[in-house]
């Protein structure tokens, strides 16, 4: 291998470890999943359920009849609805759910 060749592979490498260092800072476009023990309040999702609140930034645990399950609403500042199935694990999605997100207090 040449030197160039060295060269061009070591920064390639490099590129590609700064990305996936950096992949987890970026806001997912519905959150992530969280541990239940980090959630910072319950929301039930029952049968007569049409949408929920919810604050940028914020660590909710939704129980729902078969189950619960944490989630942590790390979204980028445009993002304001979307449905709860997005989120939902299979068998715990309900009839349409809204999820409205709000401007956390550091966002304000």
């Amino acid at each position: 291998m040449t030197t160039r060749t060295t060269t061009h592979c070591l920064a390639a490498i490099l590129l590609s470890v700064t990305a996936v260092s950096h992949a987890e800072d970026i806001p997912q476009p519905y959150g992530v999943a969280a541990p239940a023990e980090s959630a910072q309040r319950d929301i039930r999702i029952g049968p007569m359920t049409r949408y929920v609140n919810v604050e940028r930034a914020e660590i909710v645990r939704f129980v729902t009849d078969k189950g619960s399950f944490a989630w942590s609403f790390d979204t980028a500042p445009n993002r304001q609805v979307f449905s709860f199935k997005q989120i939902a694990p299979v068998e715990q999605q309900a009839q349409e759910v809204r999820v409205y997100i709000a401007d956390s207090a550091r966002d304000r």
